[in-house]
């Protein structure tokens, strides 16, 4: 048996927050049968008494594995006396803001904002023994702050055999999920989705999410996430879909493209980002930039569901072999069993 080790998880939220569940509590099981005794804290708040309950976590544990929480430099300060095995693992750009809130914030607010954003983070990058990026594009932030950045993707659950497609053969679903903060790319596709909506009789569009955007795409269901309906939602999609259209964006880490790989599912994707390493354009699926690119991308999975199903394949294919979590958690495991023996 491996020698055991504790270690504290400060987290965003719980199972239900993509980031904390995605990258923290998935890989406790296989951490905890591999001699890490995961101690989850969820960090909410910010008076007086969360942040002792952050500091009794960090005193009680071998190592300290902050998951992109963010915390006044001051306090950054303090949580390293008392435990200087820091990780620190972020998967967005927390050093940006996306477009839709500098316009809410306005210019001389927004600017002040990510200033802020910044420091804390900087602080975070300098204190930690590692720093874990979800993509390159965050790991080139981290590297001018850190000395030893490693990059892990989001791993994604694939099932051992790629899933059937349960679809009528009649509709066409072209499928989106995800949550409130990541809405406002539907932007970006809005014409494109009206004009294959008009075109095509069969298509509908399915947005699963806790929020919707607002009205202009015709044809739409909407569906409210559930925990216990995400993998049935997905496999309701013939067609995945992953628009983004700002510099925050290329911090993302193309989580909803591996979602659909993992499930069959062809994807198209606005080439931002990691988006452009995991969708291989004509492969696995389109990347597209314009209306027309869209259009015409939607247009040919569409049309011809062999190219659909050759596509869905190979999109699995690409998620089971490098981005499953059987393939990723081990290298977590190195990861924290480095920190440990710093």
């Amino acid at each position: 048996m491996p020698d055991t080790h504790t270690v504290a998880f400060l987290l965003a939220g719980g199972r239900t927050r993509a980031s904390s569940r995605f990258r923290a509590y998935q890989y406790f099981p296989y951490l905890e049968a591999n001699g890490i005794r995961c101690r989850p804290c969820v960090v909410q708040g910010r008076g007086r008494a969360s942040f002792l309950k952050t500091l009794a976590a960090a005193k009680g544990a071998d190592a300290l594995f902050i998951q992109r929480k963010l915390f006044k430099r001051w306090k950054t300060s303090l949580l390293h006396c008392f435990n200087k095995k820091l990780l620190f693992d972020f998967d967005d750009a927390l050093f940006e803001l996306n477009a839709e809130k500098k316009e809410k914030l306005g210019a001389e607010k927004a600017a002040r904002t990510i200033a802020t954003r910044r420091a804390r983070l900087d602080k975070l990058l300098g204190a930690s023994r590692v720093v874990v990026a979800g993509n390159r594009f965050l790991a080139d932030y981290a590297g001018t702050r850190s000395s030893r950045v490693e990059v892990l993707p989001t791993p994604v659950e694939v099932p051992p055999e790629m899933p059937p497609r349960p679809g009528d053969g009649k509709t066409v679903t072209i499928g989106w999920i995800g949550g409130a903060s990541s809405i406002h790319y539907f932007g970006a596709v809005r014409d494109a989705l009206a004009k294959v909506a008009d075109t095509f009789k069969r298509v509908q569009i399915k947005i699963v999410s806790n929020a919707f955007p607002r009205p202009g795409i015709p044809k739409v269901i909407e569906k409210h996430w559930a925990l216990e309906e995400e993998t049935a939602d997905l496999d309701s999609f013939d067609i995945g879909i992953m628009p983004l259209d700002d510099d925050y964006a290329r911090g993302k880490c193309a989580f909803k493209i591996l979602q659909y790989f993992s499930r069959g599912v062809p994807a198209v994707a606005s080439p931002v980002g990691a988006n452009a390493e995991v969708v291989v354009d004509g492969e696995n699926g389109f990347l597209a930039a314009t209306t027309d690119e869209w259009v015409t991308s939607l247009s040919k999975l569409i049309e011809n569901g062999d190219l659909r199903a050759n596509m869905g394949a190979a999109g699995y294919r690409k998620a089971k072999e490098g981005y499953s979590l059987e393939v990723l958690q081990p290298r977590l495991l190195t990861i924290i069993r480095g920190v440990l023996s710093s």
